[in-house]
């Protein structure tokens, strides 16, 4: 195969040339590799002089392994030895042909053992000075290193070690892509159209874009590592196929690549001022396809003329006279020429096969300025949202066309060619390839017979495949790395254009990312870090001295890159340098990766490790090799964090891990767990599929471990009868003679079995599982109903399932202004609970048989299963609610509300009073002394604490792990008249984006609860100073990537994380074991049980003392929660969500004016929503002080959202 540089001579592959016997080549036209000494074996005629071996008896003083390898090469003209005998030594000097010479008169051949041949042979070569010239004593030799050269260092490593952009204008040699760039670094930034001013490092990486764009720039074959030759001479040498070249392989480097900057930094604001500060260039067109245009219609006027030549030569003459109009106030009037420029691309005839197949159609062009933007669907409202913060509303702003949603249809290319921007949804990007490859062209014989080609009329052509654009970017672009997926295919076979660029924090999805970023994980257990992540001691005042020496920022992140320097096989060979080379090869089509000319690419995998082998052998991985490294720096834009220091201090990241002491019911909750996992060791022996952590239990573990870690919050999916059914198989097996069970493993199981009989005895537990609620403890609540409410009652406390809780809630808050806002309370308490007593028998029934026979041996099948939804909604019928009500009751039920929703509250009646004047309870009042004092859950009590403490002041970001989780902290938020939004999994991707955007916008909105597997990654969350983790996330990457959703530019607050941990429990051990992992380690393991380590942490669980802690089974709650008569929101309580969000849409309209989306016309019949960014003049703000007004589309009701006791929780209901 022949690889084709961009200059210097063609060279062919690996191929050894065997030359003419009458022909000659000059000594000199050889590289002087190296000497070879064979010691004992002198030289006869003895001769101080070096002397070419002519024959092959003089082979015969080499070493026996290489003399028929060397008689062979030399045979074919690719060696020359010159020998001498120097004091009974004989010493040989290597002088090797490269590939790249005397290419006129050799004729190739291609012997099967040439490269077995050439290998041996330099196994043998002494590089040394010392030999070279006659000294082949007294020296240490120096072996010529036949295999790459390796560089020390991780991908990591690596990557972070990257130098920072360092534009350099004078390599511009377009006149306007220069005047763009040095625009972009100016002091301040000259970009018209943008009104955020960018950070120096944002602006020279911008302007490194566009030096990448619009420069011809070569980069060597990173194949070929230059070396010096004896002679002083450089070489170019292949290593994996050892050819040595005299010259090196150019390739035109790639006009575009990977725009890497670490999370947070501004990588959508970057793109946004490149668009900008080239708007209006358009590409030039291929030179083979150049033609010059005929007018039909007589001599064109000099205007169109000069039109048509600056659209064939890219000439951005509009752009051009925009800026003389601002900077001279020169009004130029310029010929539009009725079409843009265009060209045709037709096959080349030479591999046409007539004989079978006709001459396909012949593909058109338009030239124009667009560029595509394809983004993750969750993240398109964000982007339209950034696009208003940072760009101005004047005639130098952007005209974007959103192509967002499923049902939207592309207009036709003159329309596309338009705008500046097509921003398209992921899903609808790769839905354009799949309507346009829904079946290949059918060419007729109309066709064959070679009149013009007419496509059948029912087949959908995307109108991307006619238009040139000028560039394409991919957000979130790791998801590229894939050779199937319909986006990526839409990318290579749809769009044309010649500046690719990915945008991604992490290119090798979550493998690959900042120093700083994994920083942010890196806490020590029980103690908050004492150095922010980001340059930023400032803000604490004194630095901290370790050894001596301060601790800062850089001082941190070196420790850290020299933990991740070391190359380990395990690691490197993993999925992310793959990642990276899939997407240099097929999405941004770097060579020799790509291939070009219809020949295959080069294997990635095979040059940019060091192999200690040869293409013929296999790969050993030993390192990376300076291939890897040469095209990281080729590809990726990327700052330092030291550099970004020096233009921007990020506010500090404190980040600590905080110890909870387990309650009474957390404990009993954490020892079930123990108790069935030592039920099923001991009783399973350990052996066969019935044991959990047997690898065929795969899948029944990996839940298992789930609900267990989910536990640490709370955990309602055990029954009595499972504890039951349990202790009777265990005691069944103790009670055999003929086991193999230990005198340890029987005092275990005797412990667990005494716990369980304890816990079978706890009513509160029991009712808790009946309920499938979470507990919440109320002091002093009214008496007349206590006893109907109560699940426990234990005096002055009693403990309510929190679903149960809100009803009451609702209901008093209600009727606050009544006389007796208490007045059917008690009713009201039997009708929810007899709603608890028939959920409790319905599922009693459904479960009616031992279950942990349909699970694993001691288990049983609601261990391995997932946890019942706590959302549930239950309607009792008439008959029920006559009998558990009196005859007077039920008649004043019918009256004022009926019977179908008896809980519903009465209709707030309207008072010309305030709130606070006609509703809240005197000081005297019953209501008041009501209050919230604990929880059954101590996370949950520390957390309601923190947002009690904090939401006031500060955004609070949660992140959780489990739906119901989520359910029960939101239905306590609302509880606290807290106002906030759930980002679900179940939401549709609109619904995430708009969330996120209403969450930065509204200020109203206090908590956003956040599924940590569907929001670690793209998103902003800046608003948010308070992050917590309800539960570790035990995936460092993940972890990390999640807190940078609020640390990153635009915050303005210190930012305080906190991962909540139960002390002593499995989740302790889990976690522990999760820090001291490697990243191998957690890469290598699919599920958290995978690792080894991991498995011993949960096989070696004990139980926790499950005695009430100082007489109370409560985790207590620092400052009690006032229950009833709080003043509340009435947007919490009496509007639905949608009247919520237009109500809201309506004051954001306010401030942000009207909206900039319009309805424009289509030539599909479709709708397209064009968005003109407005008219206001450019400014200095900066990027977190900007207004980001409202860009909703119309018709859009999405937006504020918060759980109802009774409401869906957005796809969480059962």
């Amino acid at each position: 195969m022949n690889h084709k540089p961009i200059m210097g001579r063609t060279v062919p592959r690996p191929r050894p040339m065997l030359l003419s016997r009458d022909l000659y080549v000059p000594l000199e036209r050889y590289l002087p590799l190296g000497s070879i000494t064979a010691p004992g074996r002198a030289y006869h005629p003895s001769s101080a002089e070096w002397t070419e071996v002519a024959d092959s008896s003089s082979l015969r003083l080499l070493p026996d392994e290489i003399q028929a390898p060397t008689k062979a090469l030399i045979e074919q003209k690719w060696l020359r030895l010159h020998v001498m005998n120097i004091d009974n030594i004989a010493v040989f000097r290597v002088y090797l042909l490269p590939a790249d010479a005397a290419r006129s008169i050799v004729q190739q051949r291609t012997p099967k053992n040439h490269l077995l041949n050439l290998t041996k042979l330099l196994k043998a070569i002494d590089t040394s000075p010392e030999a070279w010239n006659g000294n082949p004593t007294g020296h240490n030799a120096m072996p010529f290193d036949a295999h790459a050269t390796p560089i020390e260092g991780s991908l990591f490593y690596l990557f972070n070690t990257l130098p920072s952009p360092s534009p350099a204008l004078e390599s511009i040699s377009d006149r306007y892509s220069h005047h763009a760039a040095s625009g972009l670094l100016e002091n301040p930034p000259y970009i018209p159209g943008l009104r955020t001013r960018l950070f120096p490092f944002q602006a020279r990486s911008a302007a490194a874009m566009i030096e990448r764009e619009s420069s011809f720039r070569l980069h060597a074959d990173p194949r070929y590592e230059a070396r010096k030759a004896l002679d002083g001479q450089t070489f170019y040498y292949c290593a994996r196929d050892a050819i040595f070249l005299r010259d090196p392989i150019y390739w035109e480097a790639p006009k575009g690549g990977i725009l890497a900057e670490t999370m947070g930094l501004g990588k959508t604001v970057i793109c946004l001022a490149l668009i900008l500060a080239t708007k209006g260039h358009v590409p030039r067109i291929p030179q083979e396809h150049d033609r010059h245009p005929s007018y039909s219609t007589g001599v064109p006027s000099l205007s169109r003329l000069a039109a048509d030549t600056a659209g064939r030569h890219g000439l951005p003459v509009k752009s051009f006279l925009a800026r003389k109009r601002r900077e001279r106030g020169e009004h130029i009037r310029f010929h539009d020429a009725s079409s843009r420029p265009q060209y045709t691309i037709t096959a080349n005839p030479s591999v046409l096969r007539t004989n079978t197949r006709a001459q396909p159609p012949p593909r058109e062009f338009t030239l124009c300025g667009t560029t595509i933007i394809v983004v993750p669907q969750n993240l398109v409202h964000q982007w339209k949202f950034e696009l208003k913060k940072h760009v101005s509303e004047s005639r130098d702003g952007l005209r974007v066309l959103y192509m967002d949603q499923m049902t939207s249809r592309l207009p036709r290319a003159s329309k596309i060619a338009k705008y500046d921007i097509v921003l398209f949804s992921r899903n609808r990007f790769g839905k354009e390839w799949r309507l346009d490859s829904a079946g290949p062209p059918q060419f007729s014989s109309r066709h064959a017979r070679g009149l013009p080609y007419k496509p059948p009329d029912n087949r959908y052509s995307s109108p991307l495949k006619s238009v040139h654009f000028l560039r394409i970017i991919i957000d979130e672009g790791h998801e590229f790395s894939s050779t199937s997926s319909d986006a990526v295919q839409a990318a290579r076979m749809l769009v044309k254009t010649d500046r690719k660029w990915v945008v991604s924090g992490t290119p090798a999805r979550d493998r690959l990312f900042g120093v700083e970023v994994e920083l942010a994980a890196d806490v020590s257990f029980e103690e908050e870090s004492q150095v922010s992540t980001e340059a930023g001691a400032e803000f604490n005042g004194t630095p901290e001295y370790a050894n001596g020496l301060p601790i800062t920022a850089q001082s941190v992140r070196a420790a850290a890159l020299d933990r991740r320097k070391a190359f380990t096989q395990r690691e490197e060979c993993l999925a992310a340098a793959k990642s990276l080379g899939i997407l240099a090869k097929n999405f941004l089509g770097v060579q020799p990766w790509a291939g070009s000319d219809g020949e295959r690419g080069a294997d990635w995998e095979d040059y940019i490790y060091r192999h200690e082998s040869h293409q013929s052998q296999s790969r050993t991985h030993s390192s990376f090799s300076l291939g890897l490294k040469s095209t990281l720096e080729t590809l990726v834009v990327k700052t330092r964090p030291e550099d970004v220091e020096v233009d921007v201090l990020l506010p500090p990241l404190h980040h600590k891990v905080v110890p909870v002491e387990p309650s009474f019911y957390d404990a009993l909750t954490a020892n079930l767990f123990v108790f069935f996992l030592t039920a099923n060791a001991v009783t399973s022996e350990r052996e066969d599929s019935d044991y959990i952590f047997h690898p065929k239990s795969r899948t029944a573990r990996s839940q298992l471990i789930t609900n267990l870690r989910q536990s640490a919050f709370t955990w309602t999916g055990f029954t009595p009868a499972d504890v039951e059914a349990a202790i009777e198989h265990s005691r069944a097996y103790l009670a055999k003679e003929d086991t193999k069970c230990t005198a340890i493993d029987r005092a275990l199981l005797q412990e667990c079995l005494t716990f369980a009989r304890f816990i079978l005895a706890c009513k509160g537990w029991k009712e808790l599982c009946a309920a499938h609620e979470l507990g919440v403890f109320v002091k002093d609540w009214p008496s007349e109903s206590r006893n109907v409410w109560a699940l426990t009652n234990d005096g002055s406390t009693a403990m309510i399932g929190i679903t149960q809780l809100a009803q009451a809630q609702m209901i008093v808050n209600s009727r606050l202004t009544d006389a007796d806002p208490l007045e059917g309370l008690a009713i009201a308490g039997r009708i929810t609970m007899a709603l608890v007593e028939e959920h409790a028998a319905a599922e009693k029934e459904s479960r009616s048989k031992p279950t942990y026979t349909h699970g694993k041996m001691g288990v049983p099948s609601s261990g391995i299963l997932v946890e019942p939804s706590a959302n549930k909604s239950h309607q009792l019928s008439k008959a029920l609610i006559r009998r558990l009500t009196k005859p007077n009751d039920a008649e004043a039920i019918s009256q004022s509300e009926g019977v179908e929703s008896p809980l519903r509250p009465p209709k707030r009646r309207r008072s010309t009073e305030s709130y606070e004047q006609s509703g809240s309870p005197s000081e005297t009042s019953r209501l008041e002394e009501t209050k919230i004092v604990g929880t059954t859950s101590a996370k949950l009590s520390y957390l309601l604490d923190k947002v009690a403490e904090h939401h006031r002041d500060e955004k609070i970001l949660i992140f959780y792990d489990a739906d119901n989780t989520a359910y029960y902290l939101a239905q306590c938020l609302d509880l606290m008249h807290v106002k906030h939004l759930i980002y679900t999994r179940s939401l549709s991707q609109e619904q995430r984006s708009v969330y996120i955007v209403n969450f930065e916008e509204d200020d109203s909105i206090r908590v956003l609860l956040m599924d940590i597997r569907a929001g670690a990654l793209g998103l902003n969350v800046n608003k948010a100073s308070r992050v917590f983790f309800i539960n570790p996330a035990c995936r460092p990457a993940i972890e990390a990537q999640a807190i940078k959703r609020a640390h990153r530019i635009g915050q303005t607050r210190p930012v305080f994380v906190e991962t909540l941990v139960l002390r002593g429990s499995v989740e302790e051990a889990i976690f522990h074991r999760s820090k001291a992992m490697t990243s191998a380690e957690h890469h290598s393991a699919k599920e958290l049980t995978d690792d080894s380590g991991m498995a011993q942490a949960v096989q070696t669980a004990t139980l926790l003392p499950f005695t009430h802690k100082d007489g109370s089974p409560m985790a207590p709650l620092k400052v009690p929660l006032r229950l009833f008569g709080q003043a509340d929101d009435d947007s919490l309580v009496n509007e639905g969500p949608k009247k919520r969000v237009k109500r809201g849409l309506a004051k954001r309209q306010e401030r942000a004016g009207d909206s900039a989306l319009a309805l424009c016309d289509s030539d599909n019949d479709a709708t397209e929503h064009e968005d003109w960014l407005g008219s206001g003049k450019a400014s200095d703000l900066e990027q977190d002080d900007c207004l980001i007004p409202e860009v909703m589309e119309p018709g859009d009701e999405l937006g504020t959202s918060t759980f109802r006791p009774n409401g869906d929780m957005f796809g969480l209901r059962a």
